[in-house]
């Protein structure tokens, strides 16, 4: 899991609301209810509102209404991703590097063409860094302490996922050149889910809660402080979660870091017996697992040749695999991806990942059974499906028992 990995956010909303370009029109505008900026959204703008530059990958970008949530949401609640709005930051600086980096790759930074693959050359540490301190006050030795980051080719290899956003802008205020954003998670309804004794949000106190659609609510989560320099380039500032988010959410982030592994490849089908997985995918859980800082992505070995990436050392590999999956090293050892050379794995990337929410959680003794709804956003479809995980929980100690997952329908 992410360091408070709540949920994953998307990239699908911040095709609108890329960090490049520059922005005109800044005034002063006193925070709104959520509940009069839904309806001010649906009415339709008077024209009157104060407005604040919006973050475009156009040199001529539209100014950003503060009252208009949606507005704001895309210009600079979304560019964020998941990756920052979980845990505090007082500067730029005390953001994970990971996290830094999938944001260049996920907004695009470096408007790299649309059909960049596998065989796109990786961009140089010079363009990336750049890009990334254009909105961040980070230093390049910092983001150079990546592991996406090849330092024999002074490159960076960019991920990025296209998922739904649970967080959303709730009010804006305008305080010289600073704006602060009152930031809120989008929540199920707990008086509209089936099961409601097993739902994660039954010990949420409900007056933390506002009502945000027809079936979900937005609970509040911090303020996130951006700044807009001389030529109006947008500049993030700090992030300050609320007290009673990090308190009422400790639940969700137990569980999440169960979820999560299955927004991967060990998602793709039903399973109740994890030595029937596909080897390539228990490679890609170790991917996963690096990504959740459980275990370091290899910094000193051989970098493979095609892809630029890592040789991962097979012990390693393979015991923190079978730390949570009832499997064997030769089972592993079946994947495309070892090298018995050189008794190592290497991988192009995960792939496409899903985008998880839990709907439920039962734990009866040590089993833990996880009720979710998981989809994948793309420009051609939306793809829904429902799943259920269950595990074995011993303390900090789990292993993952069976997965099912039930049929996907397609908008």
């Amino acid at each position: 899991m992410r360091v408070k990995g709540i949920l994953k956010a998307a990239a699908g909303l911040l095709a609108g609301a890329m960090l490049l370009g520059s922005c005109t029109g800044v005034n002063k505008q006193n925070p709104v209810p959520v509940g009069e900026l839904l309806s001010s959204q649906a009415q339709g703008s008077s024209g009157q509102e104060s407005k604040a530059a919006a973050l475009s990958s156009g040199t001529n970008s539209a100014p950003v209404d503060l009252s208009d949530i949606e507005a704001v949401t895309k210009a600079y609640v979304a560019p964020l991703g998941d990756y920052c709005l979980c845990y505090p930051w007082a500067s730029a600086s005390e953001i994970q590097v990971n996290h830094l980096i999938s944001i260049c790759g996920d907004n695009n930074l470096l408007n790299r063409p649309a059909d960049v693959n596998l065989n796109t050359p990786d961009p140089s540490a010079a363009e990336v860094e750049a890009a990334l301190q254009r909105h961040f006050d980070v230093s390049a030795d910092y983001l150079r302490t990546s592991w996406m980051y090849n330092k024999k080719a002074q490159t960076y290899h960019l991920y990025t996922h296209k998922q739904e956003l649970p967080f959303r802008a709730i009010s804006a205020t305008q305080k010289g050149s600073r704006i602060e954003i009152e930031v809120g998670l989008t929540v199920p309804d707990p008086g509209k889910v089936e099961d409601k004794e097993a739902t994660l949000l039954a010990g949420y106190a409900a007056v933390n809660y506002r009502p945000y659609g027809k079936d979900r609510l937005i609970f509040p989560s911090g303020t996130l402080t951006v700044e807009l320099t001389g030529d109006n380039t947008v500049k993030y500032v700090s992030y300050k979660c609320s007290e009673t988010f990090l308190k009422e959410t400790e639940k969700l982030e137990r569980y999440k870091k169960y979820a999560e592994a299955f927004e991967y490849d060990l998602g793709r089908s039903t399973w109740n017996d994890a030595a029937k997985l596909e080897p390539d995918a228990l490679v890609v859980y170790y991917i996963y697992l690096c990504g959740t800082g459980e275990v370091d992505m290899p910094k000193n070995t051989p970098i493979e040749e095609y892809f630029g990436n890592p040789y991962m050392p097979a012990k390693e590999l393979e015991a923190a695999v079978m730390k949570h999956l009832d499997v064997t090293p030769e089972q592993i050892r079946k994947s495309q991806y070892y090298d018995k050379k050189r008794n190592a794995y290497w991988t192009g990337g995960i792939g496409t990942t899903a985008d998880t929410e839990i709907v439920s959680a039962k734990q009866e003794g040590n089993r833990l059974t996880l009720t979710m709804k998981d989809s994948i956003t793309s420009s051609e479809a939306i793809l829904r499906w429902n799943c259920q995980a269950v595990l074995e929980v011993d303390g900090d100690n789990y292993r993952y028992i069976s997965y099912v997952k039930e049929e996907t329908t397609k908008e």
